[in-house]
């Protein structure tokens, strides 16, 4: 992943994504908060309804690029690069299904888990173990 894979503008971040369902999927940009722990993105294309349970899968928003921003260690999160306040650069982890709050902060030099935010994201670290286990 490289630094511009999250077009950032306002209180937000652009990213390309794909919803799928059975027998479907439609390609769109969507906006996602940019503060870690902050739910509930919307699709840029006013007629794509998302409901709870629609999985997005997420690429660069860069036509050129449209790298995959799926975790390598488990499909059904995403990671993008988050600089801080202080320029501190962060990976983030987040799950790709709507409705699936939990986030993820990881130090990207020490590979281990600095953070983690959502209702869900307890019941995610239950399920797959201690961060370094499921990375």
């Amino acid at each position: 992943m490289h630094k511009s894979s999250a077009s950032e503008s306002g209180q937000t971040i652009r990213l390309f994504g794909v919803l799928e369902g059975f027998k479907f999927s439609v390609g769109s940009f969507f906006r996602l908060a940019k503060e870690v722990g902050v739910y509930g993105g919307q699709a840029e294309n006013p007629e794509l309804k998302m409901e709870k349970g629609a999985t997005v899968h997420f690429y660069c928003p860069h036509e050129a690029c449209r790298a995959s921003l799926q975790a390598f260690y488990n499909h059904e999160l995403s990671e993008v690069i988050w600089y801080d306040e202080d320029q501190t650069k962060h990976l983030v982890a987040f799950h790709n299904t709507l409705g699936k709050e939990m986030t993820f902060l990881i130090d990207p030099k020490q590979g281990e888990l600095i953070a983690t935010h959502g209702k869900n994201a307890a019941e995610w670290v239950e399920r797959w173990g201690p961060f370094p286990e499921w990375r």
